[in-house]
């Protein structure tokens, strides 16, 4: 059993008339500095090189955690400070009394949490390792990542107030380069923490635990341009008919205030939580892929000077982000830390990381979904560049095929496939060569992407009329395929009829629109026909839709097809 946990007692009364400094953070543990010793560190360019090399190359340690299961830490420049399966508080993370207090209170109020897991995240959080992993809702990993995201910003600030007074009160004729290097403590921006998020509920609840860590329980909470933000990001009312038979995950996921366009800057300062603050005046920078990709210019990355000194980067629901458009993360990775085109900043005071160029080493890059994916993976292995290292989550998976309600023979064709860039086309050509012509009437096929096929079709572009027209010739037999995007089952949900027989073009993104997808078709008691060609690079999906086990014995088969036959 978890520990029982010891009730938050009321908040500290506070000093009146207070520093901007002492206000943030106060009465804060010296020893140790977590963040310190991130954003300190200092390697040899040789030593920084070596996290570009492939990571097949490096140092690797596998644990076992208690409750989030098999992890795989790439060791970065040096030895962490505490072991992972160690465990970190807040305090020895160096948080604020305040900070400390008010998450603790936060975890008291949280119903249903994994205390354990909770803890193993935030450990690994605060040692500022790079984190691809897929936590469960038990966890709380949001309040992990935002109360740690807080610490950071706050510790921050403070150094750069206390240098700036320091620098106020020294001559400019006295000023050595010894203290103009200990001052260097800014990037070329003031933003240096990103957080990509879908919807604009997300960014709700993101801001709501801010407000609570930074203020408690115990005062009135300060923030800035709180009825704009409630009115534009608040819950919209909107929700899934209750006649609907739909999943309480699709529930969850589309229902409240689902706009996908939007950016805030949040700037934290004395006792005041400012939203809607200029990019250029914020410390932190909440928006939507989309939102973001905006004031990007599509590829030219024209507005990119404001994600250049990121020292925290945070993508949450990766698994809705990959279904509205995973280019747009791309992109924004891809202009993450680029030094800009002309510099405003006071060049004294920027910190020499960014100056030659190695501030990819200092930024911890956090990515969170509730499935893994071969996208995430490859996003994290090549933009994970933090000198302490990167961990990969690797949780048990079980598979969904006990979600299948109906019998069915599924068919698994194997695709020989050289290397990872010529799957796609490949795929495509055993499709026409091997399975197109051999379809039977009532087929529906289910593609991750909108393709260009003959078909009738249902996809997320779609108009109703359309999706309409389309689903009665389908289901009248008056059309022999019906072609089907993963992105308008994720975003509509409709119930498909006619079908008898399911073609997986690839395994879906998201596992349990395999069984979602099966579940529609009309067996009459007869076996529905579900047809996969794969390759041995669908490893993931294999596994998040068989199991690990299963997986592993269709990978290691020899034979051209397999059958897997359930009644």
């Amino acid at each position: 059993m978890p520990p029982k946990r010891k009730k938050a007692g009321p908040p500290k009364e506070e000093i009146a008339n207070e520093s901007e400094e002492d206000s943030l953070a106060k009465r804060v543990h010296k020893d140790p500095n977590l963040w310190k010793d991130f954003i300190d560190a200092h390697f040899a360019a040789d030593r920084l090189s070596t996290l570009t090399l492939p990571k097949t190359s490096r140092t690797t340690s596998k644990y076992k955690l208690p409750s989030l299961g098999d992890i795989v830490h790439f060791k970065g420049c040096d030895e962490l400070e505490t072991p992972i399966g160690k465990t970190i508080r807040p305090e020895d993370a160096g948080w604020s009394d305040r900070l400390t207090l008010n998450y603790r209170r936060l975890l008291e109020q949280s119903s249903d949490i994994d205390e354990n897991a909770n803890s193993e995240i935030f450990s690994l959080l605060s040692q500022y390792v790079d984190f691809t992993g897929n936590p469960s809702a038990s966890s709380n990993y949001r309040l992990c990542y935002v109360g740690h995201l807080l610490n950071h910003v706050i510790k921050t600030r403070n150094l750069i107030l206390q240098n700036k007074k320091k620098l106020e009160e020294i001559d400019e004729i006295n000023l050595d380069d010894a203290t103009l290097q200990s001052t260097r403590d800014q990037g070329f921006v003031r933003p240096c923490v990103l957080v990509l998020l879908p919807f604009r509920k997300d960014a709700f609840e993101v801001v709501n635990i801010m407000e609570s860590l930074v203020f408690g329980g115990g005062e009135k909470p300060n923030v800035a341009n709180r009825k704009r933000f409630k009115d534009e990001f608040g819950d919209t009312g909107y929700r899934v008919s209750g006649a609907r038979l739909v999943e309480e995950t699709f529930r969850d996921t589309m229902e409240g205030n689902v706009d996908d366009c939007f950016r805030m800057g949040v700037a934290i300062s004395k006792k005041e939580l400012k939203l809607y603050s200029p990019f250029s005046k914020s410390d932190i920078i909440l928006c939507s892929p989309l939102g973001l990709r905006m004031i990007l210019n599509g590829d030219q990355g024209d507005e990119s000077q404001f994600i250049s000194s990121i020292q925290i980067v945070v993508a949450d629901k990766c698994d809705v982000l990959l279904q509205q458009n995973w280019e747009h993360v791309i992109t924004i990775f891809k202009w993450l830390n680029k030094k800009p085109k002309q510099i405003e900043a006071d060049i004294r005071r920027v910190r020499t990381l960014y100056l030659d160029g190695t501030a990819a080493h200092y930024c911890q890059t956090l990515l969170f979904g509730d499935y893994q994916h071969e996208q995430f993976t490859s996003l994290s292995l090549k933009h994970s560049l933090s000198h302490c290292g990167l961990v990969l989550h690797y949780p048990t998976v079980e598979g969904v095929l006990d979600k299948v309600n109906i019998p069915i023979c599924q068919e698994l064709h194997r695709i020989n496939v050289k290397n990872a860039e010529e799957s796609s086309d490949a795929r495509f050509q055993y499709f026409k060569d091997k399975l197109l012509g051999k379809l039977e009437m009532h087929t529906m096929i289910f593609i991750p992407s909108r393709n260009v096929e003959s078909f009738v079709q249902c996809h997320e572009y779609a108009p109703d009329n359309k999706i309409s027209r389309a689903r009665d010739l389908f289901y009248h037999g008056k059309k022999k395929l019906l072609l089907v995007t993963e992105r308008f089952h994720f975003f509509k949900r409709f119930h498909l009829r006619g079908a008898k027989n399911i073609l997986f073009y690839q395994l879906p993104n998201d596992p349990s629109f395999y069984a979602n997808m099966i579940n529609m078709c009309s067996s009459d008691g007869m076996r529905v026909k579900a047809i996969l060609p794969f390759s041995q690079f669908d490893r993931l999906r294999l596994s998040n839709v068989f199991g690990k086990q299963m997986a592993a014995g269709i990978l290691k088969s020899e034979k051209q097809i397999q059958a897997i036959v359930s009644e």
